[in-house]
């Protein structure tokens, strides 16, 4: 006898049909079979293998109940863990996004040195200004250009960040060194205080770019830094 899928009750004096016996009245308690037939429990027989009792039944079903339980706690712990592994790589591209200032294109312009009209207006450019807080450095991609090309008043003298809003001049915070010998493009990175570079970081429009050439020595066009 197998597939049983009943249950025991202890029920007395109800007729049931059972294999080989059409209306037979039983005295004593019965189970119910998967094939929806009956098994008469004896008191001389032995309960059949697949017979189940109640509390046998409850047993099972707890057992079944904390494993769905253990089962739901490995998930759980599981995905917190993953949850938790999340948390620092955020945090940490947070204060990558932090301390890496973003780039936005800055417009050299002779109009902007100080005092007015002193630029060359023969000279303009464009470029881009980045400050990294963590590494200490700030990042440079230059281009300037000259009219006439005839090279009397190339390469640029030099080019550094100077401290001052935009109308006046300061003192200069940092020498970029760009080197304009094979053309008009120039890039690099210099290493700053960390000070410094929080100080830029938060405040870039406090600081200004200066070119300076052979013929405009004081200063021959001029960006100030945005954010």
């Amino acid at each position: 006898m197998t597939g049983f899928d009943g249950e025991y009750i202890p029920r007395w004096r109800r007729s049931y049909t059972v294999p080989g016996n059409k209306s037979t009245i039983w005295h004593f308690p019965y189970i119910f079979l998967a094939d929806h037939s009956v098994l008469p429990m004896h008191p001389c027989h032995g309960l059949p293998a697949e017979a189940m009792f109640p509390d046998e039944q409850l047993r099972k079903g707890v057992l079944e109940m904390k494993t769905e339980k253990w089962n739901m706690k490995q998930r759980n712990l599981f995905l917190c863990l993953v949850c938790l592994g999340f948390v620092p790589m955020l945090a940490l591209i947070s204060a990558l996004n932090v301390q890496a200032a973003s780039s936005k294109t800055i417009y050299l312009d002779w109009h902007a040195v100080v005092p007015a009209g002193s630029g060359d207006p023969n000279m303009f450019g464009d470029g881009t200004v980045s400050v990294n807080a963590g590494q200490a450095q700030i990042c440079y991609n230059l281009r300037v250009f000259v009219y006439p090309g005839d090279g009397s008043n190339w390469p640029p003298a030099s080019t550094g960040i100077y401290q001052a809003t935009a109308g006046s001049n300061g003192p200069l915070v940092v020498d970029l060194h760009p080197d304009f010998s094979s053309g008009p493009n120039a890039s690099g990175c210099v290493g700053i205080s960390s000070t410094l570079a929080h100080s830029i970081q938060r405040n870039p429009s406090r600081y200004y770019i200066l070119v300076t050439s052979i013929k405009h020595p004081a200063g021959a066009v001029r960006a100030q830094l945005v954010k």
